[in-house]
């Protein structure tokens, strides 16, 4: 057990890590889901450009695809067939221990009424000071895909308080997050050292040409068919540099919800519906459970429910039924020590006849949660089910 001078110089040096992280993020086009090539193009060049890093295998939607020639084709296959909504990989780097890359791209389907962007989150932290080549290695990636990736904004920041899903402007005025197509049109989500503005900004600016006449930018540069701001040749700038560009960008950047011009969808409020109470598992035979790495005790976990074919809408369904009826149970605490906290809605790989959840069992009994979760599933019948499987599934 940690002492308490262990935990506070554990706490100063994640402070510090923090302090030394970097980060870039690309607003891409929707159409993007309908092209794997140029995600799978995308993911290659940024593992070949930030080359230090040792990068594991590529993470989604809980399986893990190897970066080798079976991987990558069977990770297109899968965003073909919109099985993929969300991509994740990251490594470190072998000489600096704690050097940490981590890229996100989430390949939310658009709707076609509500189209969302394509965001492509950037992050590379370590407990060394090297971020002015962090900074350098991001905007090289950042200037290479803004017109590949039809993007209509892109940043990237040397203010360690910005991250990816909520920025240091967006917390400080409280601001919604721009996942909307139409948002990421419209309004920037801060003041960055580095910053992409895409052609409907521009044009809401009065077009590229005064941009790059006027703009308090050191760096004002024509990027496919919009502008590339950067306040200095190096990072940091200086304090006034930003600032000033933040003055010139008020038409774009809002200070409030209420300056966000943009709608969210409109969620229809639901009463308040008591949870049915706790059901225990019928008193039938468990299916077997297989567990892929036994040394992830942690309390998130993927499930990889193995079905016997046809994988048809009937079984879907089923399944669907008794896994609700075990999380609303556990929900309550049904399983000792506390509640489960969360479960995702289902992938379903059809090619391979698997339904797949990620929970987080929170301060439940995993091994209570579990017996009963393997009964509910062998109550779909005999065979129905084959196996629960544990874990992260590697493909390729």
């Amino acid at each position: 057990m940690p002492s308490d001078t262990e935990r506070e110089a554990e706490r100063r040096r994640r402070a510090v890590t923090a302090k030394r992280r970097r980060v870039a993020w690309i607003a891409a086009s929707p159409e993007v889901v309908d092209h794997p090539d140029l995600v799978i193009a995308f993911i290659a060049d940024v593992r070949g450009r930030l080359h230090s890093i040792a990068f594991d295998d590529v993470w989604a939607n809980g399986r893990s695809f190897r970066w080798t020639e079976t991987g990558r084709r069977k990770l297109h296959a899968a965003i073909a067939s919109r099985k993929i909504d969300s991509i994740n990989f990251g490594g470190g780097e072998a000489s600096l221990e704690s050097t940490r890359a981590n890229i996100t791209i989430d390949l939310t389907a658009p709707d076609e009424q509500i189209p969302t962007s394509v965001a492509i989150g950037l992050s590379l932290r370590t407990e060394i000071d090297i971020s002015a080549q962090f900074v350098a290695d991001l905007t090289a990636i950042v200037k290479a895909w803004v017109t590949p990736l039809s993007a209509a904004a892109a940043y990237v920041s040397d203010d360690p308080n910005d991250g990816t899903y909520q920025t240091h402007h967006e917390a400080t005025h409280n601001l919604r997050y721009p996942y909307l197509w139409d948002a990421v049109n419209q309004q920037v989500r801060g003041i960055f050292w580095g910053a992409y503005l895409g052609p409907a900004l521009c044009q809401i600016l009065g077009g590229s040409v005064p941009i790059l006449r006027a703009a308090p930018a050191s760096i004002r540069e024509r990027l496919g068919l919009g502008v590339w701001l950067q306040l200095a040749e190096h990072s940091p700038a200086d304090s006034g540099a930003y600032q000033r560009l933040a003055d010139y960008l008020s038409p774009i950047l809002p200070r409030s919800r209420e300056q966000q011009r943009w709608d969210p969808p409109a969620i229809q409020p639901s009463e308040p519906a008591d949870l049915p109470p706790p059901v225990d598992p019928p008193d039938v035979p468990p299916v077997p459970i297989h567990v892929l790495d036994a040394s992830n005790d942690g309390l998130d976990q993927t499930l990889n429910i193995v079905l016997a074919p046809p994988l048809d809408d009937g079984t879907l369904t089923a399944v669907e039924s008794v896994m609700r009826a075990w999380f609303i149970s556990g929900l309550q605490g049904h399983y000792g020590g506390g509640s489960l906290h969360h479960m995702s809605d289902r992938s379903i790989d059809r090619t391979e006849g698997i339904v797949r959840y990620h929970v987080d069992f929170g301060h439940a009994d995993p091994v209570q949660a579990f017996d009963a979760l393997l009964r509910w599933l062998g109550s779909l019948g005999e065979g129905r089910v084959q196996r629960l499987v544990i874990g992260v599934e590697t493909v390729g």
